[in-house]
């Protein structure tokens, strides 16, 4: 088990000599079991560890496991941290608030701590567990490739190649105390009733059903890391304008493309404008490729996203009003605007007087009584590209709109048109 520990530790999940890990301990005794076996790769890496652990205050004993993790560190000479977060046990979505909270607390003691990696406690039946909760949810195949062993924030997961008994056995071997979660046989909780009562039943048909739903995440891993190159390929070839907040896409390109290849595209872009790297519901895939079929015009997302038909292009946009950007700007120079992700530079006369802003485009704005998005138009200007588009103002009035020159001879604010 331990030869098997150090293989994933520094194989799939990159830990190299010498190398700071933050270890994640709640007191549980998969956590208690890494740590042990942590203390072991230490020795033979010379590593640098520390052990954080979390009170989210929702249990009465809670209190206790976190001095326990504390009292056991110390006897093993491990410096640790505690954080205690005071959680309201009414709130919604308890289960998903706990786990945002708790990984909060945990970048803060990484980033204290200086640590690279970031050690937490799953197994392979916790991947098991992982892969069927996502199935029954009816994710697609990047879904199921369940638990990465690293992800590219420095959160490793060495012990997924250890199944719960084999971490059992190690415990009463080694003579480990550990602390028991009540909530565990709660089975209002979804994946307590996977653990207890799925799991047993799949392994009436199959004794080593965790392995063979583990080998199913890896094979589904390597299959989607194919997909997603293809996927990275469609991208550069059907991407027309990439501003951030809005995207563009060439729509015959994507036609063209396998359905599986598009699917793993509009993936990436939706999950990366809602900001959710877990991804968006199968269903929600559907809607939008019924945009693509033209089935529909536009579909939106969480009321958050909106994918749209727009002649020959399919555009992604967000549906919240501006402006996008407002920024104050006191002289002549190139400035960033990262909401769009793009740089615009300002000329401004010398005698200029007053605070300038550099805001996007609202409905209504005017320059000299004409509409600036009539202006955009004449200067072929994409029409869900104007919405983002910089404008200047001196005293809350439009004095200059990007791309288009000062009659007056002020100020020039210089933007690709």
């Amino acid at each position: 088990m331990i030869d098997v520990f150090m293989h994933t530790l520094t194989i799939p999940c990159g830990v190299e000599r010498e190398d700071s890990v933050l270890v994640c301990c709640s007191g549980g005794i998969d956590s208690m079991v890494l740590l042990r076996l942590m203390i072991k790769a230490q020795v033979q890496l010379n590593l640098r560890l520390h052990v954080v652990t979390v009170d989210h205050g929702l249990r009465c004993e809670s209190p206790g496991d976190a001095n326990f993790v504390l009292e056991t560190c110390k006897a093993l000479g491990i410096d640790a941290s505690i954080y205690e977060l005071r959680m309201d046990s009414r709130i919604a979505n308890l289960e998903e608030q706990a786990r945002m909270r708790r990984y909060e607390a945990i970048w803060d003691c990484r980033k204290r701590q200086g640590s690279r990696y970031v050690a937490t406690g799953h197994t392979m039946n916790d991947q098991a567990e992982t892969v069927l909760y996502r199935l029954i949810r009816g994710s697609g195949l990047k879904g199921l490739t369940g638990i990465a062993y690293a992800q590219p924030d420095g959160l490793i997961r060495p012990m997924l190649d250890i199944t719960k008994a084999q971490v059992e056995a190690f415990a009463r071997d080694q003579g480990i105390r550990f602390v028991t979660d009540r909530t565990n046989d709660d089975l209002s909780l979804t994946r307590n009733l996977i653990r207890k009562r799925l799991l047993p039943l799949m392994r009436k048909i199959n004794p080593a059903v965790v392995n063979a739903i583990a080998r199913f995440a890896l094979i589904s891993r390597e299959e989607s890391a194919y997909l997603e190159e293809a996927a990275n390929a469609l991208e550069s070839e059907a991407l027309k304008v990439d501003w951030g907040v809005c995207r563009i896409y060439d729509l015959e390109r994507l036609k063209a493309a396998h359905a599986a290849v598009f699917k793993r595209l509009l993936i990436g872009v939706v999950s990366n404008m809602l900001g959710e790297p877990r991804g968006i519901e199968a269903q929600q895939v559907e809607w939008i490729l019924d945009v693509l079929k033209d089935v529909t015009k536009a579909h939106t997302v969480k009321r958050r996203v909106r994918v749209e038909r727009s002649g020959e292009h399919l555009v992604f946009s967000p549906t919240s009003g501006g402006p996008y950007y407002d920024l104050e700007v006191k002289a002549s120079g190139e400035y960033c605007l990262p909401a769009i992700k793009q740089r615009l530079r300002l000329d401004i006369a010398k005698g200029w007087d007053g605070p300038l802003h550099i805001r996007s485009y609202l409905p209504g704005d005017r320059l000299f009584g004409k509409k600036v998005a009539q202006l955009l138009a004449e200067h072929g200007v994409m029409e869900h590209l104007r919405r983002f588009w910089p404008v200047l103002l001196s005293g809350g009035e439009i004095i200059s709109v990007g791309g288009l020159p000062d009659p007056f001879g002020r100020v020039d604010l210089h933007f690709p048109l």
